[in-house]
């Protein structure tokens, strides 16, 4: 998302730098594979959002929906729970609020749709929209989810994310636990990178609530 604190939304979680991406897009046009097609440019919408460049993400979008439908079978007729996704975090930018919570819980009544996910991105709407404790809760569910499927990253994402939350909201003794967490699981999976980020966020947080604290008039 688009701000400083922000919950980390499945449209913002390519792992690849441009270069690769657009690498792994063309050797899936070159093989055929549609689907592969489609998940290459969420990826390069990803991507192009972290870079502030819109028009390239909505590009990429549509490029993924031609995709994904071209590659449907007789009894499809819906896009995927990722690509609705991934237009919820559009339509968000857009500030089109109603219609971005409508897309994500769309991709929630999919049965391709993994519950983090979507719990993650509705937190991602909320935090962007000021709901905080409805984020919270939500990123507590997608803890639980990610959980409960086993997917140790996953879980990982959703404590970094809840630190962003609790930044927002001014705790920052409890963000910096929950950035701690994050990093601590994430070093067991052997993710240095996000791990390292993840302690980061955490020495940041710190380093921000000293200067209100030093400094009556950034209160």
């Amino acid at each position: 998302m688009t701000v400083r604190h922000g919950v980390t939304s499945l449209a913002a979680n390519s792992a690849l730098p441009q270069p690769q991406l657009h690498e792994a897009w063309e050797s899936a046009k070159h093989r055929g594979d549609l689907r592969r097609q489609a998940e290459c440019c969420r990826d390069l919408a990803a991507a192009s959002r972290n870079t502030g460049d819109e028009v390239s993400a909505a590009c990429f979008l549509q490029l993924a929906a031609r995709a994904e439908m071209a590659s449907w079978r007789p009894a499809e007729c819906s896009l995927s729970s990722d690509q609705l996704l991934h237009c919820s975090t559009s339509a968000a930018i857009a500030g089109e609020s109603g219609r971005a919570f409508a897309l994500c819980r769309a991709a929630g009544e999919l049965s391709s749709a993994r519950p983090d996910d979507v719990h993650r991105q509705l937190a991602a709407l909320e935090l962007r929209f000021g709901l905080l404790h409805a984020a919270r809760k939500e990123l507590i569910a997608a803890y639980k989810a990610a959980v409960r499927s086993g997917d140790g990253a996953a879980a990982a994402a959703v404590l970094e994310d809840l630190g962003h939350v609790e930044c927002a909201g001014n705790r920052i003794a409890d963000a910096a636990r929950f950035f701690l967490a994050a990093a601590d699981r994430f070093l067991r999976l052997g993710d240095r990178d996000r791990a390292d980020r993840a302690a980061a966020w955490r020495r940041e947080a710190r380093t921000s609530a000293r200067i209100r604290n030093i400094d009556p008039l950034l209160n």
